[in-house]
């Protein structure tokens, strides 16, 4: 499957760590863009899914053309309403290395065809489906837990400011 939800388990990680550099919609579209040459690469019937895009050379070309595009089209607007959340340049860049290191980690740890897989788990068997989702589960739930402590601390910064 060319995109997998178990991705976002990162991005979730990454907004709780720095909700303010961190965007959740933009690191979901690198994780899509990300994958768009497997899923090309399956319908064609190819044997190896993960060349080009999931090498850091490749990886760093997708996500800073993501994070062009984004820029560009975060600018435009229909009646006067923008699209697309609008974002720094920090909290695009900051996205884009997460979003392209997160899905090298993780696929390195269950594709034998992404590079990098040997060298990070070298003499080790590769991680079994369900282990690799009850990871990436707990990154996300991790996340949202930190997700919701900045919410909560943010409420309470609020209740004691006087108006």
């Amino acid at each position: 499957m060319p995109f997998t939800a178990f991705h976002i388990g990162a991005g979730l990680l990454g907004k709780g760590l720095a909700p303010k550099t961190q965007s959740l919609t933009f690191f979901t579209a690198c994780q899509v863009a990300i994958d768009i040459e497997p899923g090309v690469r399956m319908l064609l019937g190819h044997g190896d899914l993960h060349t080009l895009s999931h090498h850091p050379a490749g990886l760093a070309v997708i996500v800073t053309a993501s994070a062009l595009a984004w820029s560009g089209l975060q600018r435009l607007s229909w009646w006067g309403r923008t699209r697309l959340p609008v974002l720094s340049r920090r909290a695009l860049v900051d996205t884009a290395v997460w979003a392209g290191l997160t899905h090298l980690l993780l696929d390195a740890i269950c594709h034998r065809d992404v590079w990098g897989s040997y060298v990070l788990f070298a003499g080790m068997d590769f991680a079994e489906d369900a282990a690799l989702m009850m990871w990436a589960l707990g990154l996300g739930l991790l996340g949202v837990r930190w997700l919701i402590g900045a919410a909560r601390a943010r409420l309470l910064r609020l209740r004691r400011t006087p108006q």
